[in-house]
């Protein structure tokens, strides 16, 4: 799709950050690290997946869960139990801004990428993971979208 990434506004420190649509992001060619975990988490949630967005300060990326196990709630700020998690191979992350670049590295450089977001040592930078899977759970439902006269929610 040669998508470009671009960082965020300044001002998302203060007031949160806008996400741009799947629609915009496909018509602008552009994204953010965010716009582009939540696009690659709805492509996996649409194909039948459980994914995860990894938020940490500044930064956020993707994941999805290989196996049937989760941390039991929706949001979870355990590094070290997360690194648990990654070494049983319950789940892989991944950085979701390498496809931005002009060599496009594959899926196990951006599975490298991703999981040494989360090495011991940078606890500091994170902050939380969602488990989409548990959020719906919860009755966590995506925003109503419309594409080529197609609405399309949820649950």
């Amino acid at each position: 799709m040669d998508i470009r990434y671009i960082n965020p506004p300044a001002s998302f420190v203060a007031g949160g950050q806008r996400i741009r649509t799947a629609r915009q992001i496909a018509e602008e060619r552009l994204g953010t690290c965010l716009d582009l975990a939540v696009l690659f988490c709805s492509c996996l949630e649409a194909a039948g997946l459980r994914p995860l967005i990894v938020l940490q300060r500044e930064h956020a990326f993707a994941g999805v869960w290989l196996s049937k196990g989760d941390f039991g709630t929706s949001t979870v700020d355990d590094a070290p139990g997360l690194r648990t998690r990654l070494k049983l191979d319950d789940l892989k992350l991944f950085e979701a801004t390498l496809p931005t670049l002009s060599r496009k590295p594959g899926f196990q450089q951006a599975t490298i990428a991703g999981e040494a977001h989360v090495e011991p040592g940078k606890d500091a930078e994170f902050e939380a993971l969602i488990d989409i899977h548990r959020a719906r759970q919860r009755r966590i439902l995506p925003l109503a979208s419309v594409a080529a006269g197609y609405a399309f929610q949820a649950g």
